[in-house]
Protein backbone atom coordinates (compact mmCIF):
# COMPACT_ATOMS: atom_id res chain seq x y z
CA UNK A 1 0.00 0.00 0.00
CA UNK A 2 2.79 2.62 1.21
CA UNK A 3 4.59 1.59 -2.36
CA UNK A 4 1.41 2.83 -4.15
CA UNK A 5 1.16 5.72 -2.68
CA UNK A 6 4.62 7.09 -2.99
CA UNK A 7 5.01 5.75 -6.74
CA UNK A 8 2.09 7.00 -8.02
CA UNK A 9 2.98 10.46 -6.42
CA UNK A 10 5.52 11.03 -9.41
CA UNK A 11 2.72 11.27 -11.92
CA UNK A 12 2.12 14.61 -11.03
CA UNK A 13 5.28 15.58 -12.37
CA UNK A 14 4.82 16.87 -15.89
CA UNK A 15 7.55 18.30 -18.40
CA UNK A 16 11.27 18.64 -16.97
CA UNK A 17 12.43 21.41 -15.41
CA UNK A 18 15.57 23.76 -15.88
CA UNK A 19 18.98 22.85 -14.80
CA UNK A 20 18.68 25.59 -12.34
CA UNK A 21 16.03 27.19 -10.78
CA UNK A 22 16.48 30.67 -9.97
CA UNK A 23 14.07 31.52 -6.98
CA UNK A 24 11.30 34.64 -6.64
CA UNK A 25 13.42 37.42 -5.42
CA UNK A 26 12.37 39.44 -1.98
CA UNK A 27 12.13 42.39 -1.03
CA UNK A 28 14.73 43.86 1.60
CA UNK A 29 14.49 46.88 1.86
CA UNK A 30 10.28 47.30 3.16
CA UNK A 31 11.33 50.22 6.05
CA UNK A 32 13.31 52.49 4.33
CA UNK A 33 13.47 56.61 4.24
CA UNK A 34 15.21 56.38 0.74
CA UNK A 35 16.53 54.24 -1.67
CA UNK A 36 19.32 51.73 -1.01
CA UNK A 37 22.46 51.60 -1.68
CA UNK A 38 25.61 49.30 -1.80
CA UNK A 39 24.40 46.28 -1.21
CA UNK A 40 26.75 43.52 0.01
CA UNK A 41 25.69 39.92 0.48
CA UNK A 42 27.51 36.57 2.27
CA UNK A 43 26.79 33.72 3.68
CA UNK A 44 28.39 30.90 5.83
CA UNK A 45 27.07 27.81 7.80
CA UNK A 46 23.05 28.66 8.68
CA UNK A 47 23.31 32.08 8.35
CA UNK A 48 22.65 35.02 5.17
CA UNK A 49 23.30 38.48 5.41
CA UNK A 50 22.64 41.30 3.20
CA UNK A 51 23.55 44.81 4.01
CA UNK A 52 23.20 48.31 2.31
CA UNK A 53 22.86 51.89 2.78
CA UNK A 54 19.86 53.84 3.25
CA UNK A 55 20.28 56.92 0.98
CA UNK A 56 17.32 58.86 2.44
CA UNK A 57 18.15 58.96 6.26
CA UNK A 58 22.24 57.90 6.34
CA UNK A 59 21.50 54.49 7.78
CA UNK A 60 23.34 51.03 7.22
CA UNK A 61 20.63 47.63 7.09
CA UNK A 62 21.33 44.55 7.52
CA UNK A 63 18.90 41.57 6.61
CA UNK A 64 19.33 38.29 7.62
CA UNK A 65 18.43 34.53 6.50
CA UNK A 66 19.43 30.97 7.50
CA UNK A 67 21.53 29.31 4.86
CA UNK A 68 18.84 28.83 2.28
CA UNK A 69 18.86 32.41 1.57
CA UNK A 70 14.88 32.26 0.85
CA UNK A 71 13.25 33.72 3.64
CA UNK A 72 14.56 37.18 5.08
CA UNK A 73 13.76 39.02 8.49
CA UNK A 74 12.87 42.69 7.88
CA UNK A 75 15.77 45.46 7.86
CA UNK A 76 17.87 45.67 10.69
CA UNK A 77 19.28 48.62 11.58
CA UNK A 78 23.32 48.47 12.34
CA UNK A 79 24.38 52.09 12.81
CA UNK A 80 23.38 54.80 15.61
CA UNK A 81 25.72 57.77 15.58
CA UNK A 82 23.62 60.03 13.02
CA UNK A 83 26.48 60.82 10.21
CA UNK A 84 26.83 61.12 6.96
CA UNK A 85 27.94 57.15 5.84
CA UNK A 86 29.64 55.56 2.81
CA UNK A 87 29.47 51.54 1.99
CA UNK A 88 31.48 49.71 -0.32
CA UNK A 89 29.20 48.12 -2.74
CA UNK A 90 30.24 44.04 -2.52
CA UNK A 91 32.38 44.36 0.76
CA UNK A 92 30.98 45.66 3.66
CA UNK A 93 29.25 42.61 4.72
CA UNK A 94 31.04 39.12 5.73
CA UNK A 95 29.46 36.56 7.38
CA UNK A 96 31.59 33.98 9.70
CA UNK A 97 29.92 31.35 11.63
CA UNK A 98 26.75 33.08 13.07
CA UNK A 99 28.32 36.63 13.18
CA UNK A 100 27.30 38.94 10.66
CA UNK A 101 30.08 41.37 10.33
CA UNK A 102 29.04 44.64 8.84
CA UNK A 103 31.60 47.83 7.81
CA UNK A 104 30.95 51.54 6.91
CA UNK A 105 32.76 54.84 6.80
CA UNK A 106 30.71 57.74 8.42
CA UNK A 107 32.03 61.44 9.49
CA UNK A 108 30.74 61.68 13.17
CA UNK A 109 33.99 63.12 14.01
CA UNK A 110 34.07 66.05 11.02
CA UNK A 111 35.60 69.69 12.13
CA UNK A 112 32.47 71.36 12.36
CA UNK A 113 34.22 74.64 11.62
CA UNK A 114 36.14 73.89 8.68
CA UNK A 115 33.88 71.07 7.47
CA UNK A 116 36.63 68.89 6.44
CA UNK A 117 35.88 65.29 5.76
CA UNK A 118 37.09 63.28 8.78
CA UNK A 119 35.81 59.44 8.00
CA UNK A 120 36.47 56.37 9.61
CA UNK A 121 35.47 53.26 9.53
CA UNK A 122 32.74 51.54 12.00
CA UNK A 123 32.50 48.05 12.26
CA UNK A 124 29.04 46.41 14.16
CA UNK A 125 28.36 42.49 15.02
CA UNK A 126 25.16 40.82 14.90
CA UNK A 127 24.94 37.70 16.21
CA UNK A 128 22.42 35.50 14.28
CA UNK A 129 21.53 33.25 16.95
CA UNK A 130 20.44 35.87 19.87
CA UNK A 131 19.12 38.26 17.08
CA UNK A 132 21.54 41.06 18.56
CA UNK A 133 24.57 43.75 17.62
CA UNK A 134 27.43 43.91 19.72
CA UNK A 135 27.56 47.45 19.14
CA UNK A 136 29.76 49.85 17.21
CA UNK A 137 33.50 49.93 17.04
CA UNK A 138 35.30 52.84 15.62
CA UNK A 139 38.87 51.19 13.55
CA UNK A 140 41.78 52.80 14.57
CA UNK A 141 43.92 53.76 11.87
CA UNK A 142 47.27 56.08 11.47
CA UNK A 143 46.14 59.08 12.71
CA UNK A 144 43.29 59.83 15.53
CA UNK A 145 39.56 60.28 14.83
CA UNK A 146 38.81 63.46 12.91
CA UNK A 147 42.85 63.82 11.86
CA UNK A 148 42.42 62.33 8.73
CA UNK A 149 39.99 61.13 6.08
CA UNK A 150 39.62 57.11 5.02
CA UNK A 151 38.77 57.33 1.35
CA UNK A 152 38.32 53.45 0.74
CA UNK A 153 38.23 49.82 2.71
CA UNK A 154 38.10 46.22 2.46
CA UNK A 155 36.98 43.86 5.09
CA UNK A 156 38.21 40.27 5.56
CA UNK A 157 37.02 37.82 8.67
CA UNK A 158 38.01 34.54 9.03
CA UNK A 159 37.71 31.79 12.08
CA UNK A 160 41.11 30.07 13.38
CA UNK A 161 40.70 26.85 14.64
CA UNK A 162 40.05 27.26 18.06
CA UNK A 163 38.97 30.90 19.72
CA UNK A 164 36.81 34.03 18.05
CA UNK A 165 37.21 35.06 14.63
CA UNK A 166 39.91 37.30 13.67
CA UNK A 167 38.52 40.60 12.03
CA UNK A 168 40.91 42.03 8.85
CA UNK A 169 40.24 45.94 8.30
CA UNK A 170 42.16 47.16 5.21
CA UNK A 171 42.15 51.35 4.96
CA UNK A 172 43.27 54.11 2.00
CA UNK A 173 43.78 56.92 4.74
CA UNK A 174 44.53 60.40 2.97
CA UNK A 175 47.48 61.99 4.46
CA UNK A 176 46.37 65.65 5.35
CA UNK A 177 49.20 66.80 4.09
CA UNK A 178 49.90 65.90 0.60
CA UNK A 179 46.37 64.56 0.00
CA UNK A 180 47.99 61.41 -1.01
CA UNK A 181 46.30 58.17 -0.04
CA UNK A 182 48.20 55.80 2.07
CA UNK A 183 47.26 51.98 3.47
CA UNK A 184 46.97 51.18 6.83
CA UNK A 185 45.94 47.52 8.16
CA UNK A 186 44.00 46.98 11.24
CA UNK A 187 43.68 43.73 13.10
CA UNK A 188 40.74 42.28 15.47
CA UNK A 189 42.00 38.65 17.02
CA UNK A 190 38.42 38.88 19.23
CA UNK A 191 35.55 39.23 17.07
CA UNK A 192 36.31 42.96 16.38
CA UNK A 193 35.77 43.98 19.88
CA UNK A 194 39.09 45.38 19.81
CA UNK A 195 41.41 46.39 17.30
CA UNK A 196 45.04 46.72 18.77
CA UNK A 197 46.98 45.96 15.60
CA UNK A 198 47.37 49.05 13.49
CA UNK A 199 50.16 48.07 10.82
CA UNK A 200 51.21 51.18 7.95
CA UNK A 201 51.68 48.89 4.74
CA UNK A 202 52.12 52.28 2.57
CA UNK A 203 52.83 54.47 5.71
CA UNK A 204 51.51 58.38 5.51
CA UNK A 205 53.66 60.99 4.78
CA UNK A 206 55.28 58.46 1.46
CA UNK A 207 54.91 60.65 -1.23
CA UNK A 208 53.08 58.59 -4.21
CA UNK A 209 49.22 57.91 -4.20
CA UNK A 210 47.52 54.50 -2.85
CA UNK A 211 44.66 53.88 -5.32
CA UNK A 212 42.64 50.42 -5.41
CA UNK A 213 42.99 48.09 -2.88
CA UNK A 214 41.88 44.74 -1.72
CA UNK A 215 42.48 41.72 0.83
CA UNK A 216 41.26 38.15 1.89
CA UNK A 217 42.34 35.82 4.22
CA UNK A 218 42.03 32.55 5.58
CA UNK A 219 42.78 30.97 8.81
CA UNK A 220 45.90 32.52 10.06
CA UNK A 221 46.18 34.35 6.57
CA UNK A 222 45.92 37.53 5.23
CA UNK A 223 46.88 38.52 1.79
CA UNK A 224 46.91 42.24 0.76
CA UNK A 225 46.94 43.94 -2.88
CA UNK A 226 47.01 47.57 -4.30
CA UNK A 227 47.95 49.92 -7.03
CA UNK A 228 50.07 52.88 -6.28
CA UNK A 229 52.61 55.08 -8.52
CA UNK A 230 55.98 55.14 -6.64
CA UNK A 231 57.55 54.14 -10.32
CA UNK A 232 56.11 57.04 -11.64
CA UNK A 233 53.71 59.86 -11.03
CA UNK A 234 50.13 59.00 -12.30
CA UNK A 235 51.61 55.13 -13.54
CA UNK A 236 50.07 52.55 -11.32
CA UNK A 237 51.47 49.42 -10.82
CA UNK A 238 50.38 46.54 -8.57
CA UNK A 239 52.03 45.32 -5.30
CA UNK A 240 51.43 42.54 -1.92
CA UNK A 241 52.37 41.87 1.51
CA UNK A 242 51.07 39.40 3.04
CA UNK A 243 50.89 38.00 6.92
CA UNK A 244 51.03 34.14 8.37
CA UNK A 245 50.25 34.77 12.01
CA UNK A 246 46.77 36.89 12.01
CA UNK A 247 48.40 40.19 10.94
CA UNK A 248 50.84 40.36 13.93
CA UNK A 249 53.52 40.71 11.49
CA UNK A 250 53.65 41.85 7.64
CA UNK A 251 56.25 40.69 4.85
CA UNK A 252 57.94 42.70 2.57
CA UNK A 253 56.75 44.35 -0.57
CA UNK A 254 56.61 42.59 -3.71
CA UNK A 255 55.47 44.17 -6.81
CA UNK A 256 53.17 41.98 -8.85
CA UNK A 257 53.62 43.52 -12.60
CA UNK A 258 55.76 44.65 -14.77
CA UNK A 259 58.07 47.96 -13.93
CA UNK A 260 57.39 51.39 -15.61
CA UNK A 261 54.89 53.75 -17.41
CA UNK A 262 56.19 52.18 -21.00
CA UNK A 263 54.53 48.77 -19.52
CA UNK A 264 51.00 50.11 -18.87
CA UNK A 265 49.59 51.86 -16.12
CA UNK A 266 47.39 49.48 -13.33
CA UNK A 267 43.81 50.93 -13.51
CA UNK A 268 40.42 50.83 -11.71
CA UNK A 269 39.66 47.74 -9.16
CA UNK A 270 41.83 45.18 -8.14
CA UNK A 271 40.65 41.76 -6.61
CA UNK A 272 42.25 39.10 -4.23
CA UNK A 273 40.98 35.82 -3.76
CA UNK A 274 42.60 32.95 -1.27
CA UNK A 275 41.79 29.26 -0.83
CA UNK A 276 43.77 26.20 -0.67
CA UNK A 277 46.98 27.59 -0.18
CA UNK A 278 46.77 29.65 -3.47
CA UNK A 279 46.27 33.61 -3.97
CA UNK A 280 45.40 34.91 -6.71
CA UNK A 281 45.28 39.07 -7.43
CA UNK A 282 43.65 39.81 -10.88
CA UNK A 283 43.73 43.66 -12.28
CA UNK A 284 43.17 45.83 -15.04
CA UNK A 285 46.03 47.77 -17.00
CA UNK A 286 46.52 49.69 -20.03
CA UNK A 287 48.60 48.00 -23.10
CA UNK A 288 51.52 50.16 -23.39
CA UNK A 289 51.85 53.72 -21.89
CA UNK A 290 48.56 54.50 -23.08
CA UNK A 291 45.65 52.34 -24.12
CA UNK A 292 42.75 49.94 -23.52
CA UNK A 293 42.89 47.98 -20.94
CA UNK A 294 43.86 44.26 -20.49
CA UNK A 295 43.34 41.62 -17.73
CA UNK A 296 46.25 40.50 -15.91
CA UNK A 297 46.68 38.10 -12.83
CA UNK A 298 49.29 36.60 -10.84
CA UNK A 299 48.93 33.90 -8.93
CA UNK A 300 50.98 32.67 -5.53
CA UNK A 301 51.27 28.80 -4.36
CA UNK A 302 53.43 28.82 -1.23
CA UNK A 303 53.55 32.30 -1.11
CA UNK A 304 55.68 32.42 -4.25
CA UNK A 305 54.23 34.38 -7.27
CA UNK A 306 54.37 32.69 -10.42
CA UNK A 307 54.39 35.76 -12.33
CA UNK A 308 52.07 38.17 -14.39
CA UNK A 309 50.11 36.95 -17.14
CA UNK A 310 47.95 38.58 -19.59
CA UNK A 311 44.82 36.60 -20.16
CA UNK A 312 42.42 36.53 -22.98
CA UNK A 313 41.73 36.07 -26.75
CA UNK A 314 40.44 39.58 -27.34
CA UNK A 315 43.34 41.56 -29.32
CA UNK A 316 45.55 43.74 -26.73
CA UNK A 317 45.73 47.39 -27.35
CA UNK A 318 42.43 47.35 -29.28
CA UNK A 319 39.58 45.80 -27.56
CA UNK A 320 38.80 47.24 -23.97
CA UNK A 321 38.46 45.38 -20.57
CA UNK A 322 36.94 46.09 -17.51
CA UNK A 323 35.85 44.65 -14.33
CA UNK A 324 38.06 42.03 -13.83
CA UNK A 325 37.62 39.52 -11.17
CA UNK A 326 38.59 35.62 -10.22
CA UNK A 327 38.01 32.93 -7.94
CA UNK A 328 39.63 29.82 -6.66
CA UNK A 329 36.96 26.49 -7.06
CA UNK A 330 37.50 23.13 -4.81
CA UNK A 331 40.44 21.18 -7.12
CA UNK A 332 42.83 24.65 -7.09
CA UNK A 333 41.51 25.93 -10.47
CA UNK A 334 42.16 29.85 -10.91
CA UNK A 335 38.79 31.12 -12.65
CA UNK A 336 39.35 34.97 -13.82
CA UNK A 337 35.98 36.89 -15.09
CA UNK A 338 36.15 40.51 -17.29
CA UNK A 339 33.89 41.81 -19.79
CA UNK A 340 35.24 43.54 -23.39
CA UNK A 341 34.13 45.00 -26.22
CA UNK A 342 35.44 42.86 -29.16
CA UNK A 343 32.23 42.37 -30.83
CA UNK A 344 31.35 46.24 -30.67
CA UNK A 345 29.14 45.37 -27.00
CA UNK A 346 30.70 44.67 -23.61
CA UNK A 347 30.20 40.75 -23.07
CA UNK A 348 31.21 38.57 -20.09
CA UNK A 349 34.25 36.38 -21.07
CA UNK A 350 35.26 33.48 -18.97
CA UNK A 351 39.33 31.53 -18.64
CA UNK A 352 40.46 28.58 -16.52
CA UNK A 353 44.17 27.86 -15.19
CA UNK A 354 44.90 24.61 -14.14
CA UNK A 355 48.28 25.35 -13.54
CA UNK A 356 48.60 27.52 -10.68
CA UNK A 357 48.30 30.44 -12.79
CA UNK A 358 50.90 29.55 -15.54
CA UNK A 359 48.78 29.39 -18.28
CA UNK A 360 44.76 30.47 -18.96
CA UNK A 361 42.54 28.66 -21.25
CA UNK A 362 39.64 31.08 -22.38
CA UNK A 363 36.82 28.73 -22.07
CA UNK A 364 34.52 31.56 -24.10
CA UNK A 365 31.72 34.43 -24.24
CA UNK A 366 29.16 33.78 -20.89
CA UNK A 367 26.63 36.84 -21.53
CA UNK A 368 24.65 37.32 -24.87
CA UNK A 369 23.11 41.07 -26.08
CA UNK A 370 25.79 42.51 -23.38
CA UNK A 371 27.08 41.87 -19.91
CA UNK A 372 28.84 43.77 -17.11
CA UNK A 373 30.43 43.62 -13.94
CA UNK A 374 31.31 39.73 -13.45
CA UNK A 375 31.36 38.02 -10.14
CA UNK A 376 32.94 34.77 -9.29
CA UNK A 377 31.47 32.58 -6.70
CA UNK A 378 33.41 29.13 -6.22
CA UNK A 379 32.36 26.47 -4.00
CA UNK A 380 34.09 26.09 -0.71
CA UNK A 381 34.61 23.35 1.82
CA UNK A 382 32.65 20.70 -0.67
CA UNK A 383 33.60 18.13 -2.49
CA UNK A 384 32.47 19.52 -5.83
CA UNK A 385 33.98 21.52 -8.00
CA UNK A 386 31.69 24.05 -9.12
CA UNK A 387 31.93 27.75 -9.78
CA UNK A 388 29.13 30.62 -10.24
CA UNK A 389 29.66 33.80 -12.80
CA UNK A 390 27.37 36.61 -12.31
CA UNK A 391 26.58 39.70 -13.80
CA UNK A 392 24.21 42.13 -15.39
CA UNK A 393 23.44 41.04 -18.56
CA UNK A 394 20.83 42.85 -22.16
CA UNK A 395 20.96 46.03 -23.25
CA UNK A 396 18.94 48.40 -20.96
CA UNK A 397 16.34 47.90 -18.88
CA UNK A 398 19.58 45.52 -17.46
CA UNK A 399 18.62 41.87 -15.79
CA UNK A 400 20.85 39.82 -13.52
CA UNK A 401 22.23 36.64 -15.27
CA UNK A 402 24.50 33.83 -14.44
CA UNK A 403 25.98 30.95 -15.30
CA UNK A 404 27.33 27.53 -13.44
CA UNK A 405 30.20 25.52 -13.96
CA UNK A 406 30.16 21.89 -12.49
CA UNK A 407 33.88 21.17 -13.66
CA UNK A 408 36.14 23.78 -12.06
CA UNK A 409 35.19 27.09 -14.43
CA UNK A 410 36.28 24.35 -17.93
CA UNK A 411 32.27 24.20 -18.94
CA UNK A 412 29.18 26.14 -18.32
CA UNK A 413 25.60 25.54 -18.39
CA UNK A 414 23.49 27.48 -20.25
CA UNK A 415 22.95 31.06 -18.99
CA UNK A 416 20.05 31.52 -16.69
CA UNK A 417 18.54 35.10 -15.64
CA UNK A 418 18.28 35.03 -11.79
CA UNK A 419 16.25 38.47 -11.24
CA UNK A 420 12.51 38.31 -11.96
CA UNK A 421 12.14 42.39 -11.68
CA UNK A 422 11.04 43.00 -15.16
CA UNK A 423 10.83 45.55 -16.34
CA UNK A 424 13.21 46.93 -13.55
CA UNK A 425 17.02 48.01 -14.82
CA UNK A 426 19.19 46.01 -12.49
CA UNK A 427 22.59 46.66 -10.98
CA UNK A 428 25.14 45.83 -8.33
CA UNK A 429 25.02 42.45 -8.51
CA UNK A 430 26.29 40.31 -6.03
CA UNK A 431 26.30 36.79 -4.39
CA UNK A 432 28.10 34.33 -1.97
CA UNK A 433 28.17 30.56 -2.28
CA UNK A 434 26.25 29.16 1.60
CA UNK A 435 28.35 25.68 2.38
CA UNK A 436 25.96 24.45 3.98
CA UNK A 437 23.06 24.06 1.95
CA UNK A 438 25.36 25.00 -1.70
CA UNK A 439 23.77 27.29 -2.74
CA UNK A 440 23.87 30.39 -4.39
CA UNK A 441 22.54 33.57 -2.40
CA UNK A 442 22.18 36.87 -4.42
CA UNK A 443 21.34 40.49 -3.66
CA UNK A 444 20.71 43.31 -6.41
CA UNK A 445 18.90 46.37 -6.97
CA UNK A 446 16.26 47.11 -9.35
CA UNK A 447 13.90 49.39 -10.33
CA UNK A 448 10.40 47.99 -11.45
CA UNK A 449 7.98 50.30 -10.00
CA UNK A 450 9.95 53.09 -10.87
CA UNK A 451 12.02 53.24 -8.05
CA UNK A 452 14.94 51.39 -6.81
CA UNK A 453 14.49 48.52 -4.47
CA UNK A 454 16.73 45.98 -2.68
CA UNK A 455 16.20 42.57 -3.96
CA UNK A 456 17.56 38.49 -2.54
CA UNK A 457 17.68 35.37 -4.65
CA UNK A 458 19.93 33.18 -5.78
CA UNK A 459 19.49 29.60 -7.04
CA UNK A 460 21.16 25.83 -6.18
CA UNK A 461 22.71 23.99 -8.80
CA UNK A 462 21.70 20.24 -7.64
CA UNK A 463 18.11 20.09 -9.05
CA UNK A 464 15.31 17.13 -8.91
CA UNK A 465 13.48 17.06 -11.71
CA UNK A 466 10.67 15.12 -12.92
CA UNK A 467 10.08 13.27 -16.04
CA UNK A 468 7.34 11.77 -18.33
CA UNK A 469 4.36 12.56 -16.29
CA UNK A 470 0.75 13.14 -16.77
CA UNK A 471 -2.55 12.63 -15.21
CA UNK A 472 -4.08 9.14 -15.02
CA UNK A 473 -1.80 6.05 -16.02
CA UNK A 474 1.93 6.83 -17.20
CA UNK A 475 5.74 5.87 -16.32
CA UNK A 476 7.41 8.56 -14.46
CA UNK A 477 11.08 9.36 -12.94
CA UNK A 478 13.46 11.77 -10.75
CA UNK A 479 16.70 13.20 -12.37
CA UNK A 480 19.18 14.60 -10.24
CA UNK A 481 22.21 17.14 -11.26
CA UNK A 482 24.99 18.37 -9.86
CA UNK A 483 25.40 17.01 -6.45
CA UNK A 484 27.96 16.29 -4.14
CA UNK A 485 30.46 13.75 -4.77
CA UNK A 486 30.67 12.50 -1.27
CA UNK A 487 27.40 11.08 -1.42
CA UNK A 488 26.82 7.98 -4.46
CA UNK A 489 23.10 8.35 -3.92
CA UNK A 490 20.05 10.53 -4.50
CA UNK A 491 16.76 10.11 -2.99
CA UNK A 492 13.45 11.77 -4.33
CA UNK A 493 11.41 13.24 -0.99
CA UNK A 494 8.26 13.77 -1.15
CA UNK A 495 5.21 15.91 1.09
CA UNK A 496 1.85 16.86 0.83
CA UNK A 497 3.00 20.11 2.93
CA UNK A 498 6.12 22.67 3.46
CA UNK A 499 7.36 22.61 6.61
CA UNK A 500 10.64 22.42 8.61
CA UNK A 501 12.33 18.75 8.83
CA UNK A 502 15.61 19.11 10.27
CA UNK A 503 18.45 16.01 9.24
CA UNK A 504 19.51 14.07 11.79
CA UNK A 505 22.81 15.18 12.66
CA UNK A 506 23.41 18.77 11.08
CA UNK A 507 20.35 20.19 11.28
CA UNK A 508 19.93 21.24 7.80
CA UNK A 509 16.04 21.90 6.89
CA UNK A 510 14.80 19.66 3.92
CA UNK A 511 11.76 22.34 3.99
CA UNK A 512 8.44 20.10 3.59
CA UNK A 513 6.17 18.40 6.20
CA UNK A 514 7.21 15.12 8.27
CA UNK A 515 3.89 13.32 6.94
CA UNK A 516 2.94 10.08 6.37
CA UNK A 517 3.59 10.39 2.74
CA UNK A 518 7.55 11.57 3.36
CA UNK A 519 8.32 8.52 5.47
CA UNK A 520 6.59 6.27 2.73
CA UNK A 521 8.99 8.20 0.43
CA UNK A 522 11.92 7.38 2.75
CA UNK A 523 11.08 3.65 2.75
CA UNK A 524 10.97 3.70 -1.02
CA UNK A 525 13.99 5.36 -1.30
CA UNK A 526 15.77 2.85 1.10
CA UNK A 527 14.41 -0.34 -1.65
CA UNK A 528 15.71 1.90 -4.22
CA UNK A 529 12.52 2.85 -5.73
CA UNK A 530 12.88 6.43 -5.78
CA UNK A 531 17.00 6.94 -4.92
CA UNK A 532 19.05 6.40 -7.78
CA UNK A 533 23.36 6.17 -7.71
CA UNK A 534 25.30 8.91 -8.55
CA UNK A 535 28.06 8.81 -11.19
CA UNK A 536 31.39 10.75 -11.73
CA UNK A 537 29.11 13.57 -14.06
CA UNK A 538 27.81 14.21 -10.72
CA UNK A 539 24.00 13.02 -11.91
CA UNK A 540 21.43 10.01 -12.02
CA UNK A 541 18.18 8.71 -12.30
CA UNK A 542 15.61 6.84 -10.34
CA UNK A 543 14.27 4.30 -12.45
CA UNK A 544 10.62 4.46 -14.23
CA UNK A 545 7.79 2.99 -12.85
CA UNK A 546 4.42 2.71 -14.11
CA UNK A 547 2.18 4.81 -12.09
CA UNK A 548 -1.62 6.67 -11.73
CA UNK A 549 -2.13 9.37 -9.44
CA UNK A 550 -5.63 11.57 -9.70
CA UNK A 551 -5.60 15.45 -9.76
CA UNK A 552 -6.21 17.42 -7.60
CA UNK A 553 -3.29 17.82 -5.44
CA UNK A 554 0.00 19.70 -4.60
CA UNK A 555 3.42 17.88 -3.66
CA UNK A 556 6.82 19.26 -2.63
CA UNK A 557 9.96 17.04 -3.91
CA UNK A 558 13.22 17.50 -2.48
CA UNK A 559 16.29 15.50 -3.83
CA UNK A 560 18.84 14.62 -1.03
CA UNK A 561 22.25 13.19 -1.57
CA UNK A 562 22.69 10.13 0.66
CA UNK A 563 25.78 7.90 2.10
CA UNK A 564 24.65 4.84 3.61
CA UNK A 565 28.01 3.23 4.45
CA UNK A 566 28.90 6.66 6.72
CA UNK A 567 25.48 7.26 7.47
CA UNK A 568 25.91 11.15 6.69
CA UNK A 569 23.30 13.46 3.85
CA UNK A 570 24.98 16.17 1.37
CA UNK A 571 23.46 17.88 -1.41
CA UNK A 572 20.06 18.93 -0.99
CA UNK A 573 17.80 20.30 -3.82
CA UNK A 574 15.31 23.54 -3.20
CA UNK A 575 11.66 22.11 -3.13
CA UNK A 576 10.21 21.50 -6.09
CA UNK A 577 6.21 22.31 -5.88
CA UNK A 578 4.56 20.01 -8.28
CA UNK A 579 0.59 20.89 -8.71
CA UNK A 580 -1.72 18.17 -10.26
Amino acid sequence: MQRTLLVTAAALLAAPLAAQNPRPSVQLDTTGAGVPVGPSVDSEGDCSAVGWKDLGDESIYISVSDGCGINWSPPLRADTVPATKFIVAGESVKVCGDQVFVAWSDDRFDDPVTLDIESVIVVNVYNCITGTFSGEVVVPKQLGPGLSDVTDYRISVVSPPTGPATVYVLMAEEDPVSGFESLVLAVSQDRGVTFPIVTPIVPIGSFFDVDAIDLDSALGTVEIAWEDDRNGAGFDDVFHVSSSDRGVTISGITQLDASGPVNGDADNDIHVEVAGGKCVVAWQEEAGATGPEEVHANVSVGGVFQGDVLIGNYTPGVHDVDAAVAGITPSGNIVVAWDDDRTGTDEIYVAVSKDCGLTYTEVGQLSSGGGGFPVVIPYEKVQKDGVCVLWTGQPFPNIVESAYSNDGGCNYEPTIRVDDNSPGDADFAFGAFNDCYQNFVMTWISDPTGTNALYAGGYRAQTITPNGVVAGPTVANFDFEHFDGRCPQAWALLSLSPGFLPLPGSGKDLKIAPDPLFFTSVNLAIQGILSANIGPDRSGSTPPVPTTFPPGLTLFAVGLGVNLGTLSFCSITDVEVIVL
